[in-house]
């Protein structure tokens, strides 16, 4: 146990408030866009060709947000991610992201992202091949490489799932695991969402199994039949296995732009 909850707790709500009110009040009144699904069972792997997604980074591997914050037996981190998503052809999107920890110690930038998702299956299933790595400015080059999946249930459902490696490269000490999500959105009217979310993660290269699980429900917003973007929220458990050692809060505000 952590000797401070409740502090650490209040001071990451009052961030993620503070993050929230920002992003929905200067929301620009051209943050729409007619080529992006209402509903989120919809959507292909990509964003639309000639469209922009503010956002905090990639779904894949498993979904974070604008804002995470972490409770550990330990500090309990919390950072903001700031990243964007360009639709550059229709089947490929190159996005970046910036991660900057604002908890428990002040603001501290870390290694920016790059990715890349080019989609070559569309249809009830969607296929792509993903690709992020670091710029290791502070830290060493990391990766993740892999093929995202997702099913189409019809308008009301999809399933996120996918295989995927991931990949250090310390100096004298490199090292790849794998990691299998599984989320389901589940459309329960054209505008709100909900579902659950698992993977198998291996760690130390594949010494350890650990499986995180969670909960996330959304509301996407409209304006006269163009999509504005979606309001998330989830919460995550780091490992089931182990229930109550690290958990996850997080925060996502994610706005569509017609180029």
């Amino acid at each position: 146990m952590h000797p401070q909850p409740p502090k650490a707790l209040c001071s990451a709500l009052i961030v993620t408030a503070t993050l929230s009110a920002s992003l929905t009040l200067s929301t620009p009144s051209s943050a729409e866009s007619n080529r992006v699904p209402t509903r989120i069972a919809e959507r292909n792997l990509v964003v639309p060709k000639a469209a922009l997604l503010l956002d905090g980074g990639p779904r894949w591997l498993l979904p974070e947000g604008q804002f995470v914050y972490q409770s550990n037996d330990g500090d309990d981190p919390a950072w903001v991610n700031a990243g964007a998503t360009f639709g550059l052809a229709q089947d490929f999107q190159l996005g970046f992201v910036l991660p900057v920890q604002v908890l428990p110690d002040g603001l501290d930038l870390h290694d920016p992202r790059l990715h890349l998702l080019y989609q070559f299956v569309e249809g009830t299933a969607d296929v792509g091949i993903f690709a992020l790595g670091s710029l290791p400015f502070e830290g060493d080059f990391y990766t993740q490489v892999g093929l995202p999946v997702q099913i189409h249930l019809g308008t009301t459902a999809r399933i996120d799932t996918g295989a995927f490696l991931r990949a250090g490269f310390p100096e004298d000490d490199s090292w790849v695991d794998f990691t299998a999500p599984f989320a389901v959105p589940i459309n329960i009217t054209s505008q709100f969402f909900l579902g659950p979310e698992t993977a198998i993660w291996t760690e130390n290269e594949f010494d350890y199994v650990r499986i995180p699980f969670g909960f996330f429900l959304g509301y996407t917003m409209t304006s006269g039949g163009a999509t504005i973007g979606d309001l998330s929220f989830r919460v995550r458990d780091l490992n089931a296995r182990e229930p109550s050692t690290a958990w996850q809060l997080i925060v996502a505000a994610d706005l569509f732009f017609d180029l």
